[in-house]
């Protein structure tokens, strides 16, 4: 996943697009999990081009977390925001990978700009690296 993830943001430097990728506590062995591991990379792919086409960004930061049982994934841009979220194919595909895999997902956009999202996914680490 963090191969796939550090690959996926070299390529979009090519086109001026400037990503910042934090990662704490994230091991491969989340790749045992291939469905939330794939979940995971495909709402960044959808959340960066969502980014760049509607929001206008040219800086996008992502932050991957475990803790607490949880698989965190904040991102955030520097796009023009909007007053009204409409929700488009992008916001419903990432809302249905998050909720097949009983997770919640949280976005918004503040009123000085930018747009937020937060997902929050259950996830149990086990002795052999294996989710339960």
């Amino acid at each position: 996943l963090l191969w796939g993830l550090e690959s996926l943001f070299y390529k979009l430097k090519a086109r001026n697009i400037h990503i910042t990728f934090s990662h704490s506590d994230i091991d491969d062995n989340l790749q045992h999990n291939k469905k939330l591991a794939e979940s995971i990379y495909r709402i960044c792919q959808e959340a960066i081009l969502n980014s760049v086409t509607h929001g206008k960004s040219q800086n996008i930061n992502i932050n991957l977390l475990y803790s607490d049982h949880q698989v965190k994934l904040y991102i955030n841009d520097d796009g023009i925001g909007c007053e009204h979220i409409v929700k488009n194919k992008g916001i419903t595909s990432m809302e249905k990978r998050v909720y097949e895999l009983s997770g919640e997902i949280s976005y918004g956009s503040p009123s000085e700009g930018g747009f937020n999202i937060k997902i929050i996914f259950p996830y149990e680490k086990t002795a052999v690296g294996v989710s339960k």
